[in-house]
Parts: structure tokens; C-alpha cells; sequence
């Protein structure tokens, strides 16, 4: 599936969370993509279930990479997470369900 911000200019104090879940025995691989958000102030983060994946908080104006990662569970949590001021475009992400590595 796919998933953004919910905004065109998203607001100043966000905190939203989204969280996947795919069957019990199965990972989820989350990609960030089109980032357009302050940069060391405003961040989206992916955690597997609850534990902060290194590297993982992603920041940047206008920052062309694709950020993929892989839980090691079946729960996938993304936080987008502003403060107090300057607002950007936001983000957009994909998620999906693979099979857990043997």
C-alpha cells in the first residue's frame, strides 16, 4: 500500500503515527520517498515494533533518496513528528509484506 503526510503543506506541531501489520511469521519492507521536511527539526522515523530502526530518522528539504527498510517483526510504526515552526511539503512511503528471512 501507500501512504503521505495527509497534507499538501503539512502544519506546524504534528505528531502522527501510522501502523502496519502484516500476517504473524512475516516482515514489512517500509519505503520513504519525495522527503520534503526541516531538516534537523521535523522527521519521520520507522520503527519495528516500537524499536527505532538505525539510520532511520529521515530529514531533508527537497531530498530525492528512497529509504528502505525491513522490520524484523510484523509491526511497522512510522512517525512524522514537527515542531514549532517552518512547514514543507511532507513526505510519501509504501509498505508491503514480505516473507520472513530463514
Amino acid at each position: 500500500g501507500t501512504f503521505d503526510d495527509g497534507y499538501s503543506t503539512y502544519p506546524n506541531s504534528v505528531d502522527d503515527y501510522w501502523i502496519l501489520y502484516a500476517p504473524a511469521g512475516s516482515q514489512i519492507r517500509v519505503e520513504v520517498y519525495n522527503v520534503d521536511i526541516e531538516s534537523g527539526f521535523d522527521h519521520v522515523s520507522v520503527s519495528d515494533n516500537g524499536i527505532v530502526l538505525n539510520g532511520v530518522q529521515i530529514d531533508g528539504y527537497a531530498n530525492p533518496n528512497t529509504y528502505s527498510y525491513i522490520t524484523n517483526s510484523n509491526i511497522a510504526v512510522v512517525w512524522f513528528h514537527t515542531d514549532g515552526s517552518v512547514v514543507s511539503g511532507g513526505f510519501e512511503a509504501s509498505y508491503q509484506e514480505v516473507s520472513a528471512a530463514s
